[in-house]
């Protein structure tokens, strides 16, 4: 039987986490932490890296409560992004941090990023006017084909 220190991911660490949510804006993981700690007993609290590894589901695949604790995490980054995207939406002033927050905290929105991923076996792309054949590389160079 395997025996070591119980597990912090218990019911009180969901619902300290439940209960930041609802308080927290834009938060950073190690915003979290500080947050959850301040509402748990010394005991309870957890490091950023045990947060971490909740958040991506290590350690606790056996304990029932990890599918609640991620569940909550993507609904308020959910909440978070919504807010975001509702403000940059809205053009008030200062709708340009907003959409920087956006951008590298969520990479589906960092257009940077996906921009400069490489694309690999694809083709050329040739295409011809009434007295000229062009190809664009891989590179995106034009070229003139005589």
């Amino acid at each position: 039987m395997k025996v070591g220190r119980p597990t912090k991911m218990t019911k009180e660490l969901i619902t300290a986490l439940n209960e930041v949510a609802e308080e927290a804006l834009y938060c950073t993981d190690e915003d979290l932490v500080f947050l959850l700690n301040e509402k748990l007993s010394e005991n309870q609290q957890i490091t950023i890296d045990t947060f971490r590894s909740y958040k991506n589901g290590r350690n606790q695949k056996d304990n029932e409560l990890i599918t609640e604790f991620i569940h909550v995490i993507k609904k308020v980054l959910i909440q978070e992004k919504n807010n975001l995207l509702k403000l940059v939406k809205k053009g008030d002033n200062g709708w340009q941090s907003k959409s920087w927050i956006l951008e590298r905290k969520f990479d589906e929105w960092n257009l940077k990023r996906i921009s400069d991923i490489k694309i690999d076996n694809v083709p050329d792309i040739v295409f011809k006017n009434a007295s000229n054949t062009y190809e664009i590389d891989k590179n995106g160079n034009t070229v003139l084909n005589d």
